[in-house]
């Protein structure tokens, strides 16, 4: 009993040496240029107004900025409306490395597209932002901005 102890000790010794051996570790700088999700960031963009809140609070600050710049530049297109088209138009963009907005795909119902241009066209007019931040360095990031186009 203690020698199949032993041996299974020995095997279990074995197999863990041989699988730190074969564990290599990375140590390359990542591309720093490529585009890092939103939610791996350390250090979120900054909406214009809220730079001086704390750290913790940037996020929610940079989401209720970026809902106020819609609703002031929000215009329902008049042709749309005398179709009476409804949707929801969502809006992929990338606040790049120098903060700056870059629309790059869209997500529209069938028949929407006059929606659509207005949308592109009120993600189009955000202001530059501060970059966010990865490993200590500005970094270009993906956000996702869903516009709702409802009739009441």
């Amino acid at each position: 009993m203690i020698k199949k102890m032993l041996f299974v000790l020995a095997l279990i010794l074995y197999v863990n040496i041989s699988w730190s051996q074969e564990i290599t570790i990375n140590t390359e700088k990542v591309n720093i240029e490529e585009v890092v999700p939103f939610p791996v960031l350390e250090d979120v963009p900054i909406f214009p107004g809220c730079e001086e809140e704390a750290r913790n609070k940037k996020l929610a600050c940079f989401q209720e900025k970026l809902s106020e710049h819609i609703s002031k530049n929000f215009n329902y297109p008049t042709e749309a409306r005398k179709k009476k088209i409804q949707g929801r138009v969502s809006v992929l963009f990338i606040i790049n490395s120098d903060g700056n907005i870059e629309i790059t795909s869209t997500k529209t119902p069938e028949g929407c597209e006059l929606l659509e241009a207005e949308a592109i066209r009120i993600i189009s007019l955000l202001p530059k932002m501060k970059p966010g931040k990865f490993r200590g360095e500005a970094v270009s990031t993906k956000y996702l901005q869903p516009i709702i186009f409802n009739l009441k």
